[in-house]
């Protein structure tokens, strides 16, 4: 598992930062789900999930090799929860957060890479 520093699991209320057209909505039978790239933080990826209270949720990330980098489990008494990953000090790769409940499974595969630097020349 990536350390506390590189990985932040994080449980917030719905928020107004739930996307729209941001990212796709996934409808399951027993919830609906969206993963979408922060549109405040770089290097972070927002879970949300609207679904009816009473089943144990699992939220896990994993890498490229399927190695778990990150696993919460939902109390079922929560009926909207947002999960953030900061994943700034990962390595660039493939990465999947699969989203588990009793009745339905969904895969929300992405890729982190590290944009190029932009260096300024002067010449005086």
């Amino acid at each position: 598992m990536l350390s506390g520093a590189a990985l932040l699991l994080s449980l917030q209320s719905f928020a107004a930062d739930v996307p729209t057209a941001d990212g796709p909505v996934v409808h399951r039978a027993s919830y609906r789900a969206a993963v979408y790239p922060s549109s405040v933080r770089a290097g972070e990826i927002r879970v949300a999930v609207d679904r009816l209270p009473g089943e144990t949720m699992t939220i896990v990330l994993k890498d490229a090799k399927g190695h778990v980098l990150g696993r919460k489990q939902i109390s079922p008494k929560l009926e909207k929860f947002q999960f953030r990953f900061v994943l700034g000090a990962a390595p660039d790769g493939a990465y999947t957060v699969e989203i588990q409940s009793p009745r339905d499974q969904s895969r929300h595969a992405f890729t982190l890479k590290t944009q190029p630097g932009v260096r300024t020349v002067r010449v005086v």
